[in-house]
């Protein structure tokens, strides 16, 4: 998860240490992330069901970092809407 790694320590140094909030979280994460990654290391299907559900932490910050992605959904929900309220109301 190489890429994800960089992405995350990206989104940590552009976004989250540049505010009090964000240096809090960081604070608390590197005070109680060394006894959980001990206690993972060795468990195969820790590690992976940690994996799992870091998938969507990882895909939130990739679109943070990159919101022109969010674009075309974007678009898309609102003609979705607009078409949607056009049609009740002619009928």
């Amino acid at each position: 998860m190489e890429p994800a790694v960089a992405l995350l320590r990206q989104f940590r140094d552009a976004k989250l240490l540049t505010n009090e909030p964000g240096r809090a979280f960081v604070n608390f994460y590197y005070n109680t992330s060394p006894p959980i990654a001990e206690f993972i290391t060795g468990q195969n299907f820790l590690k992976f069901l940690v994996r799992i559900v870091l998938l969507p932490v990882i895909a939130v910050v990739y679109l943070l970092m990159h919101p022109s992605l969010l674009i075309f959904p974007v678009v898309v929900m609102l003609s979705y809407v607009i078409l949607f309220y056009r049609r009740r109301r002619a009928v």
